[in-house]
């Protein structure tokens, strides 16, 4: 057991999370090659051999793995193309299946026009373009009741999983959640 699972409130907090197994609670990875003390909402998260994964395609020379669990009782399911996770897929999906109104899927592309920005290097626009998408795309969802993403995630393996608080996320080696 480690200090998360043993915590006080730990099961609390955990009650109702979708991200579990046969066995209970199930605790995912995030790959990284910067050092941090906090997550920021949208982190992405998965099975340590998909955390590995990913640490390899991004050539990660010192990859630290983040042992984390999290708190997504209502997730958006995204349907996986194959590739990657693309959000256009996910919302085109969710457009079709009526969880969203054209009028939301309108709001999500004017949020994320809105953010972009011009001048930066190519990783640092993925980055953005990342975060920004997240951020607009979670702020309609998390007005429909939903509080993360999940998806089939072939391209690394296994599931992954974003969530859109940083409160979502406790560390397995720590005994609370993030603030």
């Amino acid at each position: 057991m480690n200090t998360a699972q043993s915590s006080p409130g730990f099961e609390a907090w955990i009650d109702g999370s979708k991200v579990i197994d046969n066995n209970g609670p199930m605790s995912v990875f995030h790959a990284t090659d910067v050092t941090f003390q906090t997550f920021n909402p949208y982190g992405h998260f998965g099975t340590q051999a998909a955390a590995q994964k990913r640490a390899d395609d991004r050539h990660f020379a010192t990859p630290e793995f983040i042992e984390v669990y999290l708190q997504i009782r209502k997730p958006f399911v995204y349907p996986d193309d194959g590739v990657a996770n693309h959000h256009s897929i996910g919302l085109a999906s969710a457009l079709k299946d009526g969880i969203i109104t054209d009028t939301d899927f309108q709001e999500i592309c004017a949020l994320i026009q809105a953010g972009q920005r011009e001048g930066q290097d190519q990783a640092e626009h993925n980055r953005l373009k990342w975060e920004n998408t997240a951020t607009a795309v979670s702020k309609v969802l998390s007005r429909l009741g939903f509080d993360g993403l999940k998806y089939d995630n072939t391209e690394e393996g296994g599931v992954s999983w974003v969530p859109f608080r940083s409160d979502q996320i406790w560390w397995a080696c720590r005994g609370h959640p993030e603030p």
